[in-house]
């Protein structure tokens, strides 16, 4: 929430530094990569999974974070179950039960009420004295 206002590219490499600076200590002792000889595809993989999945969606996060707010970003997890169930549908051709169906309704019917129900109506919970 601290950092919606501020330039989505920077924190992104912020983001990334402070990550590789906790991993990369840990690889050299664990993987003890010198002993590896990984081939020119191998390489690229890495490289384009560093800047693809990784960097660009954390540029698309923070992009999200300032347009919507750190509400809406929170909510976004919700439509995980949702984009699991058409991928399986899609790709797998998995046949979901009703009771999946429900709890996708449910889920977004949770998301449409905090998005679009008036302010005024969500009222702040007084915290219960001791």
């Amino acid at each position: 929430k601290h950092l919606s206002g501020e330039d989505p590219y920077a924190v992104s490499a912020v983001m990334m530094l402070v990550g590789a600076s906790a991993l990369v200590p840990l690889s050299l002792v664990i993987e003890a990569p010198w002993t590896l000889a990984p081939s020119a595809v191998a390489l690229i993989a890495v490289v384009g999974l560093g800047l693809l999945p990784t960097a660009l969606a954390n540029v698309l996060m923070l992009m999200l974070l300032r347009r919507q707010g750190a509400s809406f970003f929170a909510q976004i997890n919700f439509l995980v179950p949702i984009a699991g169930v058409i991928w399986g549908i899609t790709v797998l051709s998995e046949r979901p039960g009703p009771d999946a169906f429900v709890a996708l309704a449910l889920i977004l019917t949770g998301i449409a009420i905090t998005r679009f129900w008036p302010a005024r109506a969500r009222a702040p919970v007084e915290p219960e004295c001791p």
